[in-house]
């Protein structure tokens, strides 16, 4: 995409409405990109002039990507989902449906050291179990995650949900498949969808930023292009 392409955001609603629209549009090409999860569009020329980065709650459009099957996939209205936004010793949880929070919850824990502001669970575990303040660390450290897998099988058995979005660290998301209890999902989950936006430390307010940042449509397109869109 190029600095003269026109940029929207996109309610819910008129996503479904612009996607529904875009998977009958004859004139373009339209592509998932599988990594980065969005879609795109070329003319006939080859040439890209759209992109649109779908609300995190649509479904995935599978292997195989169809347009029009993928189009009515998306429901008319957001389905339940549950939220993870998971730093050192910060975590906000929630589950959503539609735009109503059903349950949310934030937890603390003491997990860091001060002099270098990051997790310290694997050297806790091998190297600095001597102190009193690594063990500590170390122990709140799993109470942490053990506390965010509990806190999602709880709600999970009450409230099923068809995604699970997730901000965390490559190195924290493995240690939550380690703890114990585990969560009540795995890795390989199709339901499983990370969020790719900048996430402040946790709380309340942040995890319903980041809410309504996934319930929106980021479409950048070339503003000659004949194609409407909504609102």
């Amino acid at each position: 995409m190029n600095d003269t392409m026109a940029v929207w955001e996109l309610s819910y609603e008129n996503s479904v409405t612009f996607l529904r629209d875009l998977a009958q549009n004859r004139d373009l090409t339209l592509r998932f990109q599988a990594q980065k999860q969005y879609l795109y569009a070329d003319d006939e020329s080859g040439r890209r002039v759209l992109e649109f980065r779908y609300p995190l709650v649509f479904p995935h459009p599978g292997e195989r990507f169809d347009p029009e099957k993928f189009a009515g996939l998306v429901p008319d209205f957001p389905p339940a989902y549950l939220m993870l936004l998971v730093q050192a010793g910060n975590a906000a949880l929630g589950i959503f449906e539609g735009w109503e929070v059903l349950e949310h919850k934030v937890i603390r824990k003491y997990m860091v050291r001060k002099q270098q502001g990051k997790a310290q669970i694997k050297h806790l575990k091998t190297k600095g179990k001597s102190r009193l303040g690594s063990r500590i660390r170390l122990r709140n450290s799993e109470a942490f995650l053990e506390e965010i897998n509990q806190r999602c099988e709880d709600w999970l058995m009450l409230n099923p949900v068809e995604r699970i979005l997730f901000s965390c660290s490559e190195n924290l998301w493995h240690l939550l498949f380690q703890a114990d209890p585990r969560p009540p999902f795995d890795r390989s989950d199709p339901r499983i969808r990370r969020i790719p936006f900048d996430v402040h430390p946790p709380n309340f307010e942040e995890l319903m930023r980041i809410n309504q940042k996934a319930l929106t449509g980021y479409l950048s397109m070339d503003p000659d292009l004949d194609v409407a869109v909504p609102g």
